[in-house]
């Protein structure tokens, strides 16, 4: 965990204040937008249900995934309302994604809704093979996980 702050306070000088800003606004819209969309597939899962388009069994599980999801963004929504008048500062930034930190300080598995809370965004670039000295052809792939509130720490 040291390890994980000290990359944390590194990333924090690097990183620029206005490019941060405005990924916390563009997170909040994108989560806003994607609440009015799992409610209109929620309404959608339920007609479906009535109407015998869907079973039980996929019906309970498609809803219970769509509630989750629902429920982590709410929370994010409720939260970055709540602190309307945030400082944006790269620190403070820093702050609100430790603060989700303090909620789940035993994890005894990863699940989707608690990589939905932390993570923003994963980008894979495309990948390319590199020949190495003893003739092996290597896959190289770029990955970079995007931290709620803090964005991607370059390593």
């Amino acid at each position: 965990r040291e390890k994980f702050v000290n990359r944390l306070v590194e990333a924090e000088r690097a990183q620029e204040h206005s490019a941060l800003k405005s990924s916390v606004s563009q997170q909040y819209e994108d989560n806003k937008e994607r609440v009015k969309t799992l409610h209109t597939l929620l309404k959608q899962l339920y007609e479906d249900r009535v109407s015998g388009k869907l079973s039980e069994t996929s019906f309970e599980k498609l809803s219970e995934e769509c509630r989750s999801e629902l429920s982590a963004l709410e929370q994010d929504i409720a939260e970055h309302e709540r602190n309307s008048d945030i400082d944006t500062s790269v620190s403070a930034l820093y702050k609100r994604f430790f603060a989700l930190l303090s909620d789940i300080t035993d994890i005894k598995e990863l699940s989707k809704p608690l990589l939905q809370r932390l993570i923003d965004h994963i980008e894979v670039s495309q990948g390319y093979y590199v020949t190495d000295e003893q003739g092996k052809r290597r896959k190289h792939q770029e990955v970079k996980i995007y931290y709620r509130f803090i964005g991607n720490i370059k390593q």
